[in-house]
Formats: C-alpha cells, structure tokens, sequence
C-alpha cells in the first residue's frame, strides 16, 4: 500500500484491501527491512517527500526535521537530493499547500479558518495572505470564481 495515492480533506476517508491479503500473516511491527524499502526516494524524492508530508499527522509540523526522519536520512542530505531534483523543502511545501487549499475550498462548507489549520497557518489572515501571493486573489474570490464557472473549469 505504500505506493498508493493519499487523499487528504475529504469527508470519508476510505481504502480497500484486495480479499486474498485478509487470511495472510501481517509483518512485524518494528522497522521495516532496508534492502529496497526507500528505492521510490532514488527514483523521484519530490513525489516520496510530497507522500510524506501528507501522511505526517497533524499535530507534527511541516518542518524539514520530521521529513527527513520519516524519509530515514539527515535534513542535509533531504536538502540536498531536493536541491538535485531543482527544488527546496520549504517550496515543495508552499506547493503542497497551494494545491490541497485549492481542493478544500471546492468544498464550500468547510471554512476559511478551517482550511487555514488544516493547512498548518496560525490563523486565517496568514493563509489569506500566502493564498493572494499563489493566485493573485483573495480565497473568497477564488471559490466564488469557481463555483460560478462550475466544477472541472478554472479561472
């Protein structure tokens, strides 16, 4: 299940486990064995760190420390394979936010305030701001602007 597509901010949260896994033993708990398990991280970091980030829970920061832990290397060396693959922690991060506030303010009963904590802001004036310098307008615009033009169009 580790290559699977994480879903974040939706109502229900859902996965499904193929029958024939039900009746097979589950492997130990401890950590889990090094030969091949952090291949993925060779073949492209930015879509490994992106996966880890969004799986960290929420009450842990967004910061490079707990990142490059769940990715078993220093914060230099996630530092550096980012900075190989022509990026930064701190704009992967920006990125990941811009695009999961996008997707939460489709959903118009999920307040502002919300997705500002959702999305790790200390309070909504902070995610209003960093929302105008993304898009160029406010969230309120851009989910007006949105559900004028209808789902699956853009600006």
């Amino acid at each position: 299940f580790w290559r699977s597509n994480l879903y974040f901010g939706n109502r229900i949260a859902t996965f499904e486990i193929p029958s024939y896994l039900l009746s097979r033993q589950m492997p130990s708990a401890g950590v889990p064995p090094v030969t091949g398990a952090y291949e993925p991280l060779d073949e492209n970091i930015v879509g490994a760190i992106r996966h880890i980030v969004a799986s960290l829970p929420t009450d842990r920061a967004w910061a490079i420390g707990p990142v490059a832990e769940a990715a078993r290397m220093s914060p230099r060396t996630l530092q550096r394979r980012l900075n190989e693959a022509n990026t930064t922690f701190s704009a992967l991060v920006e990125d990941i936010r811009m695009s999961a506030a996008m997707s939460m303010l489709a959903d118009t009963s999920v307040t502002l305030r919300d997705i500002a904590l959702k999305l790790r802001y200390t309070d909504q004036a902070n995610f209003t701001r960093a929302f105008r310098r993304w898009t160029g307008v406010s969230p309120q615009s851009y989910r007006r602007q949105q559900t004028t033009n209808g789902p699956g169009r853009t600006m």
